[in-house]
């Protein structure tokens, strides 16, 4: 049976923050926010590999601004994902979640992303440039392994690997098998790094290169807290403020 395939992410919803895009003060990429001061990227109209791209090469935090329409949750396949808690879903990610209107995130720690059905990259097959392509040998070096968790040992389903810098990733398969292929110029420029990122794990940096093994298996670190906030563009009306703070006492 072909293996599930994806475009699309699925952005959860998580704590929302008290802050407001239109309160924020614009600047080239997005605005200011008024709370922590950090960059709010401006997401609406880019792809999901381009979303998702700029998280994996963010050397800190990435909070971001979605259109609704991003935010919709669509064509989920998770027909093959039953056991074990780490396959609840596929992610692998972002940050970023639902509201009545456009979001942005405040002080994200790990981005999450969840990999739903679509037509672009297929498990444990390479995506160059958000398209299926076959590398060929005498261009590439192959680098292939296995991704399990560090606790149980227990393999890893759709964990995306990128080639840190560049749009060169794949995902691992149900045994959490990958292979993928880096091309001989970027190997003329030194080592390049392979980047591994789950929703849930610690995000994992691996330096590969000619006088490094082509084999190369991988556990991560399960990190369990997991703190996002959503901005939305409208102020929620009185009444549900007012019941929210009355609430709040009885809220875990």
């Amino acid at each position: 049976m072909e293996n599930p395939t994806f475009n699309k992410l699925n952005l959860s919803k998580l704590k929302i923050c008290n802050q407001y895009w239109e309160e924020m003060e614009p600047t080239e990429g997005g605005r200011i926010c008024t709370k922590c001061s950090n960059l709010i990227r401006d997401f609406r109209g880019k792809s999901d590999l381009e979303i998702a791209l700029t998280y994996i090469n963010s050397e800190g935090p990435v909070c971001g601004l979605y259109s609704e329409e991003q935010l919709k949750n669509k064509n989920v396949n998770k027909a093959r994902i039953q056991n074990n808690w780490w396959k609840s879903a596929f992610l692998a990610l972002a940050t970023l979640f639902t509201s009545e209107n456009t979001l942005a995130s405040d002080a994200p720690t790990q981005p999450q992303i969840e990999l739903l059905h679509s037509e672009n990259a297929r498990l444990g097959e390479q995506v160059v440039k958000g398209k299926n392509k076959q590398v060929s040998v005498s261009d590439s070096v192959e680098i292939q392994g296995k991704v399990t968790d560090a606790t149980d040992m227990m393999p890893i389903y759709g964990i995306m690997i990128v080639v840190k810098e560049t749009n060169i990733h794949t995902f691992t398969d149900v045994d959490g098998k990958y292979t993928i292929q880096i091309p001989n110029s970027l190997w003329n420029q030194g080592d390049a790094a392979l980047v591994f990122t789950f929703i849930g794990y610690a995000q994992k940096e691996l330096t590969v290169g000619p006088s490094h093994s082509y084999i190369h298996d991988v556990s991560l670190s399960r990190q369990m807290e997991l703190t996002e906030f959503v901005v939305s563009t409208k102020r929620p009306p009185l009444h549900k403020r007012v019941w929210r703070w009355l609430t709040k006492p009885f809220r875990k």
